[in-house]
C-alpha cells in the first residue's frame, strides 16, 4: 500500500466464511469482491484491516462494507464497537498500486497528510494515480479517521503537538504537499495524477508567516495532472509568497475541470497570487476551470493563473472562467481575470473561450503603475499571446483619489498592456469582446489599454461596448480610446472591430478608436473595415471621432493607414471637435481611403485626403451599407501589409442601432 493509509492489525478471533464466492478465474476480472464475517467480543471492526484469510491482491474497503447486530439491525461501519457480536458483509478492492486501474485512494484527511509527508521526503509519485473517493472537510470530524490523533505532530507550527484537526485548522494550518524555496532552490515536486472525481476539499486553511516561497494544496507540481476537483477555504500570507489554491508552481503540467472557492490574500503584495495556479511554466494546460474566490495583492494577480513563466511554450488556457473579485491595493504589476502576465523571455500563451465576470480593481492607496485587463494584465517583453473567443463582463476599475497624481494605470477590457523593447511582443486578440466599464485609468481602452516599446498588436472581429472613463487626477496626460488607449512606440492593426462604448477623458485625449500616440519615434496604426458609434467627451481638451494625438507640435510620429472606417458618435470637447482626429504635425498618412465622419464636425487639425463627411441620416441607411460593402471588395489586405494575409474582411448590414454593423 502507498502510505499506511490503514493501520495493519490482525484479529485472531475473527472468522471468514463464504470464501467460495470468489472464484479463481474472477480474480483479474472483477474489482470488488464480497465476503461475510462475524466478530464476537473482538476488536473494533474498523481496525480489522488485514488477514492471511483475505484474498491476495485485495484490501478491505471500510466505507463500502455493511454490518448488522445479532438482531439483524444495520450498524454503520464507522460506528461498530468492540465487544459485540456483529455480522458484516465485507467489500474488498484491489490493492492500491498507483496504477491507473488501481489508484491510491484518498479517503480521509490523514491520507492527504500522508501524501504530504511522503512528497516532502522526496517521493514524487511520477506517473502514479491518486483518486479522491469522497468530499473532505477539514472542519468535520467524519473527514478524519481519528481527528484527535496527535501522531502527526506540530503541523501548524505553534510548537505544540495538538489534535490533528486543531493542527490543520489553526495556526499556520495546512502544510502544502511538496515545497520549493527560492533561495536554496530546493524542490520537492508532486509528479502524479490526482483525480478528485468531482469531489470537494473544503475549509482548506493556510496562514503563512514564514518565507517558504510557495503555498497551496500543493506547493509545486511537475509533469503532473490535477483534475475534477473543487477546493474551498482561505489562504493568507504575510510574507513574500507564491500562492495558488491548487498549486503555487506548476511545470509541464495539466489542470482540468478544477474549481477554486478559496479566498486568497497576500498582505505584502509580492510574488504571484492566482486563484488556481500562482506561476505556470513549460508546456502546460489549464482547461475547464473556474475561480469564485476573491484574490488580492500579488505582484501579479489573477483568477486562474497569475504568471506564465519564462521560456514557457505552447501554454494553453481554455474554457476557463473567473467570477471572483481581483484586487490590488498595494501597487505592483499586473491584474487580470484569467491571467496576470506572461514573463519577459519567450513566453507563448493561447487563451481560448474564457470569460471574466469578476471586478478587477485597485485600492485608493495604490501609488505605482498598474496594468489591468478583464482577461489579462500584461503581455510582457518577448512573449507571444493569442486571446481568442474570450469575453469580459467584469468592470476594470482604478479607485483613484485626488492626492494620487503619480498613478499611471493601463486598463483594457481584454488586455491591459502590450510591452515590447528590442525583443518584441506580439499580442493577437480575435473574436474577443468587452462588455463592461473601464474606469479611472491613465491609459484606458475598450480592448487594450496601452501598446508600448516595440509591442505589436492585432485585433480582429472584436468589439467594445463598455464605457471608458479616465481618472481626473493623473498628470493631465490621460488617453482614452474605444479600442486602444495609447500607442507608445508600437504597432497596432485593427480589422473588423468596433466601439459602441462612450469615451470620457477628464484631461487630455479621447477618441473613438485610438486615444493617443505618444513618443518621438515611429508608431504604426492601421484600422480597416472598422467603426465607432460611441459618444466622445473630453472635459479639458478636444474630442476626436477616430484617432487623437496629445502632441500637436510635432512630437508625435505616426504612420496611419485607414480604409473603410467610419465614426458616427457625437463629439463633446471643451476646446474643439474633430470628426477624424486631432494629430501631431509628424503624422504620416500612408493610406486614408473611404473614411467617414459626421458632417457636424471639422475633419482634423491637419489636411487629410480620403475622408468624407456624411449626415446622420446618410449614415443610418442601406445606401451607406452598400457603399461600405463595395469598398470592402476593393481592399487587398496582403498588399497593405504582408502580416495581414491571414485575415479576411467581414460584411456589413444595417443593425438595430440604425448604423451599419459588421457581420462576421
Amino acid at each position: 500500500m502507498l502510505l499506511s493509509f490503514i493501520g495493519i492489525k490482525t484479529i485472531t478471533n475473527s472468522k471468514l466464511f463464504n470464501k467460495e464466492v470468489i472464484k479463481e478465474k474472477e480474480i483479474n476480472q472483477i474489482d470488488r469482491k464480497k465476503f461475510a464475517m462475524y466478530i464476537e467480543d473482538g476488536d473494533s471492526y474498523k481496525e480489522y484491516t488485514d488477514s492471511d484469510n483475505f484474498p491476495k491482491g485485495y484490501y478491505l474497503n471500510i466505507d463500502k462494507s455493511k454490518c448488522e447486530d445479532k438482531n439483524g439491525n444495520e450498524i454503520e461501519a464507522s460506528k461498530v464497537l468492540s465487544s459485540k457480536t456483529i455480522y458484516c458483509t465485507l467489500y474488498f478492492d484491489y490493492s492500491e498500486t498507483g496504477e491507473k486501474e488501481h489508484p491510491y485512494r484518498i479517503q480521509y484527511i490523514e491520507d492527504l497528510v500522508d501524501l504530504q509527508v511522503a512528497v516532502n521526503n522526496g517521493e514524487t509519485y511520477e506517473g502514479k494515480y491518486f483518486e479522491l473517493t469522497r468530499n473532505l472537510d477539514f472542519q468535520k470530524n467524519d473527514s478524519y479517521r481519528n481527528y484527535q490523533t496527535k501522531e502527526y505532530g506540530d503541523i501548524n507550527g505553534n510548537e505544540i503537538d495538538e489534535e490533528l484537526k486543531t493542527e490543520l485548522t489553526t495556526g499556520r494550518g495546512w502544510k502544502p504537499i511538496g515545497f520549493y524555496t527560492n533561495n536554496e532552490r530546493v524542490e520537492r515536486p508532486f509528479s502524479g495524477i490526482f483525480d478528485g472525481k468531482n469531489h470537494k476539499i473544503d475549509n482548506l486553511y493556510i496562514k503563512n508567516d514564514i518565507d517558504t516561497a510557495s503555498i497551496g494544496l500543493f506547493t509545486r507540481i511537475e509533469n503532473a495532472e490535477i483534475a475534477n476537483l473543487t477546493i474551498g477555504g482561505e489562504i493568507i500570507a504575510s510574507v513574500n509568497t507564491n500562492i495558488g489554491a491548487f498549486s503555487a508552481l506548476a511545470h509541464n503540467s495539466k489542470v482540468n475541470n478544477c474549481h477554486n472557492e478559496v479566498n486568497i490574500t497576500s498582505e505584502v503584495g509580492r510574488f504571484q497570487v492566482g486563484g488556481l495556479i500562482g506561476s505556470l511554466h513549460g508546456e502546460s494546460e489549464v482547461t475547464n476551470c473556474t475561480n469564485k474566490g476573491n484574490i488580492s495583492n500579488g505582484n501579479n494577480t489573477s483568477g486562474i493563473v497569475a504568471r506564465i513563466g519564462e521560456y514557457s511554450s505552447n501554454v494553453k488556457i481554455e474554457n476557463c472562467e473567473n467570477r471572483g473579485t481581483i484586487t490590488n491595493s498595494l501597487g505592483y504589476t499586473a491584474m487580470g481575470g484569467i491571467i496576470g502576465r506572461t514573463d519577459t523571455i519567450a513566453s507563448n500563451l493561447t487563451i481560448t473561450n474564457c470569460k471574466n465576470y469578476g471586478l478587477i480593481t485597485t485600492g485608493k492607496s495604490i501609488a505605482t503603475e498598474q496594468k489591468m485587463g478583464g482577461i489579462m494584465g500584461i503581455a510582457a517583453i518577448g512573449s507571444t499571446v493569442i486571446i481568442e473567443n474570450s469575453d469580459n463582463y467584469g468592470e476594470v476599475r482604478s479607485e483613484y483619489n485626488e492626492s494620487n497624481t503619480s498613478f499611471t494605470g493601463n486598463g483594457g477590457g481584454i488586455l491591459g498592456r502590450v510591452s515590447g523593447d528590442s525583443k518584441g511582443t506580439v499580442a493577437k486578440i480575435i473574436n474577443s469582446n468587452n462588455h463592461a466599464e473601464v474606469n479611472g485609468m491613465r491609459r484606458g481602452g475598450g480592448i487594450v489599454g496601452q501598446i508600448n516599446s516595440g509591442g505589436t498588436l492585432y485585433i480582429d472581429k472584436s468589439y467594445n461596448e463598455g464605457n471608458i472613463t479616465s481618472s481626473p487626477y493623473v498628470n493631465n496626460q490621460d488617453s482614452c480610446g474605444g479600442i486602444v488607449g495609447l500607442i507608445n512606440n508600437g504597432k497596432a492593426y485593427v480589422l473588423n472591430t468596433y466601439n459602441k462604448g462612450n469615451i470620457t477623458s477628464q484631461n487630455i485625449s479621447a477618441a473613438g478608436i485610438v486615444g493617443n500616440f505618444n513618443t518621438t519615434t515611429t508608431n504604426i496604426f492601421m484600422a480597416i473595415n472598422s467603426y465607432n458609434i460611441g459618444n466622445i467627451t473630453n472635459n479639458r481638451d478636444k474630442a476626436s471621432g477616430i484617432v487623437h494625438s496629445f502632441w500637436e507640435s510635432g512630437n508625435c510620429y505616426v504612420k496611419l493607414t485607414l480604409n473603410n472606417v467610419y465614426t458616427g458618435g457625437t463629439l463633446n470637447g471643451t476646446t474643439g471637435n474633430y470628426g477624424f482626429g486631432n494629430l501631431g504635425t509628424n503624422t504620416q498618412f500612408n493610406v486614408i481611403n473611404n473614411v467617414y465622419h459626421l458632417s457636424d464636425y471639422t475633419t482634423s487639425n491637419l489636411s487629410v485626403e480620403g475622408v468624407t463627411t456624411k449626415s446622420l441620416n446618410d449614415m443610418k441607411n442601406n445606401t451607406f451599407v452598400d457603399l461600405l460593402n463595395n469598398n470592402k471588395k476593393t481592399i487587398n489586405l496582403s498588399s497593405i501589409d504582408s502580416n495581414l494575409s491571414a485575415y479576411g474582411l467581414c460584411n456589413w448590414k444595417l443593425g438595430k442601432s440604425g448604423y451599419p454593423e459588421l457581420v462576421c
